[in-house]
């Protein structure tokens, strides 16, 4: 009874964030890595909230350089309209983008890669 009541509370607290926006909020980048092994990344890497934000503006907030490029090298392909690219190029339901939400958190090393890494894939793949 108790557990139900839990996984209740939780599920509201987190209904419109997947299993992998939640672990990228606290979890180790171990954890992160094994659900990353295991999801099917297209549907996980661009799935939104409901503030229209995706896993790469969870790892932007919590500002972990690692985090941001465990989910970032998992996209393949090269040129502007690659995958990476294209989740770098989200905004959310207030014009941000993950790097926007990274200053926004405080985490300027954080903004600078997600900076370097949209404009080298736009000038230089």
């Amino acid at each position: 009874m108790i557990f139900k009541a839990l996984k209740n509370i939780f599920h509201k607290l987190h209904e419109d964030k997947t299993s992998l926006m939640i672990a990228v909020e606290s979890e180790s980048i171990d954890i992160i890595e094994k659900i990353l092994r295991t999801c099917h990344l297209n549907n996980e890497l661009f799935r939104i909230d409901n503030g229209g934000r995706t896993v790469l503006f969870y790892a932007a907030a919590r500002g972990d350089s690692e985090i941001i490029w465990a989910l970032l090298r998992r996209l393949p392909g090269t040129g502007i309209s690659c995958g990476r690219g294209s989740l770098l190029n989200i905004k959310d339901n207030n014009g941000d983008l993950a790097e926007d939400f990274a200053e926004t958190h405080g985490n300027e090393e954080a903004k600078q890669l997600l900076i370097y890494e949209r404009i080298r894939i736009e000038y230089y793949e």
